[in-house]
Parts: C-alpha cells; structure tokens; sequence
C-alpha cells in the first residue's frame, strides 16, 4: 500500500502489490482507473472516498481515517474477487470525479516549479 500526500491536497492510496491487473479478475470497483503512481505504474488507486462531498479534510488524520478505509477496501476487494459482488457500498467514480483533477494540478505545479528553477 502506498499513500500518497501532500498537505493542500487529497490523499491518494495505491495498492502496489499485489499488482491488482495481473489477478485477472478484471477492473475492480471503486477505483480510479485512470490515476496513476510514477514510481509504480502497474499500482492501482483506490476510491474510498468522496472528495467533493467533504469525507476527508486536512484537519482529519490519516492513521485514523484513510488507513483503516483502505484496509476496509482490501478485505471488500477480497470478497469481491471471490463472489463478483461488491459489498462495501459507496458510490463508484466515474471519469469525470474530481480524483484525477487533484493530482493534474500538483504535477503541473511540479512542473512549473522544476521549469522556473
């Protein structure tokens, strides 16, 4: 598992092994397919909240919030892989949720930073 922060923006959590594709169970539910990790680009980024909706702010701990929600993910990813069902509720992203938006800006704002230097 690997969670990816910086303060001013959302959170985001990978899992990095196993490598979710190479199960060969198909997409999973409730992540965000099109959100990827430079240093692990096989690993996928899990949904487990709602940025938009106000779920998770910056006054929130992670210890207490995305760990045990991730954790939460992996025991449904679980049962998912051996019914096909997804048990644990929530919404599913769709390519037009805010996930992905986050993480452009701060990869933008990277890059003009390393360019102005």
């Amino acid at each position: 598992m690997l969670i990816d922060y910086e303060l001013g923006f959302h959170p985001r959590t990978f899992v990095v092994v196993p490598e979710i594709a190479s199960l060969g169970a198909g997409q999973p539910p409730h992540v965000y397919p099109s959100t990827r990790d430079r240093e692990f680009p096989t690993a996928v980024c899990l949904c487990l909240y709602r940025p938009e909706k106000g779920e998770w702010n910056s006054t929130r701990s992670l210890a207490d919030t995305i760990v045990p929600w991730a954790d939460l993910w992996l025991f449904f990813f679980e049962h998912w892989m051996l019914t096909g069902d997804w048990e644990g509720g929530g919404e599913h992203p769709s390519p037009d949720d805010p996930e992905p938006r986050y993480r452009r800006r701060k990869e933008a704002r990277a890059a003009r930073s390393s360019n102005s230097g």
